[in-house]
């Protein structure tokens, strides 16, 4: 996919796309069997964003995409295994960023 780049400009252009689709899940979608296949190309988009997150230009837009996925999160319940998915990936995001705010605390501080 288009997230798996060395392009700043072209991963930020597709992360905004896939927070407005995240957005979007509260419009209903007729087809059931096409709803599950939107969350699954959500989750594994969010997943892909994820895998880049060590790569420092990706991280602001990836923290704005986890949060977003997570704020909609609720609309994966009816599929389980993709909201734990989900989670899994808000949850690694989250940890990642906290721990280097901590790094970066320490290193302000002793600096």
């Amino acid at each position: 996919t288009e997230l798996y780049t060395d392009d700043s400009f072209l991963f930020n252009k597709r992360v905004q796309f896939l927070k407005a689709e995240f957005e979007a899940l509260g419009d209903p979608i007729s087809d059931e069997a096409l709803r599950h296949l939107h969350l699954e190309a959500l989750c594994e988009c969010l997943e892909a964003a994820e895998s880049v997150y060590s790569s420092s230009w990706t991280r602001t837009a990836t923290d704005l995409l986890a949060s977003k996925a997570y704020e909609r999160s609720g609309r994966f319940d009816e599929r389980e295994d993709l909201k734990e998915r989900l989670l899994r990936s808000y949850r690694s995001i989250e940890r990642q960023r906290l721990e280097r705010r901590k790094k970066s605390a320490a290193a302000a501080g002793g600096g």
